[in-house]
């Protein structure tokens, strides 16, 4: 009978221990599961971390290209005033030029009948003096 107990009793143990060895196992297994989602869950965090630092650089370089953009329309504008009042200018220098061709024109004109009135009083003289020579 004592035999039997013992016989018994060694089952037990025996049995304990498998199921320990089997619990150590799950446990084990638990934990290297652990330590794999640990690492997923950090290298995700560093895939975030990359991201919001490329979106960041991303942000920096579209508010500067923004300001080159309206630094480049500034200088588009104030050469557009530019050559606008250069082409006032040419108008006016045309206006100008058209006004001085004109009196250029008017003052020939002048001369030109200054000359006749010479041409004719030299020939009023010339005919006199042919009168005063025949007299």
């Amino acid at each position: 009978a004592t035999s039997r107990v013992v016989s018994a009793t060694s089952r037990i143990v025996s049995s304990t221990a498998r199921v320990v060895s089997s619990t150590s196992c799950v446990v084990s297994s638990t934990l290297c599961i652990v330590s794999a989602t640990s690492r997923i869950v950090s290298s995700t965090a560093r895939v975030v971390s990359s991201t919001s630092c490329v979106v960041s650089s991303t942000s920096r370089i579209v508010s500067s290209t923004s300001r080159v953009v309206s630094a480049t329309l500034c200088i588009v504008s104030s050469i557009s005033r530019i050559v606008s009042a250069t082409s006032r200018v040419g108008f006016a220098t045309l206006r100008v030029g058209s006004a001085t061709s004109r009196i250029v024109s008017a003052t020939s004109h002048v001369v030109s009948a200054t000359s006749c009135v010479v041409s004719a009083t030299t020939r009023i003289v010339s005919s006199t003096s042919c009168v005063g020579s025949a007299t």
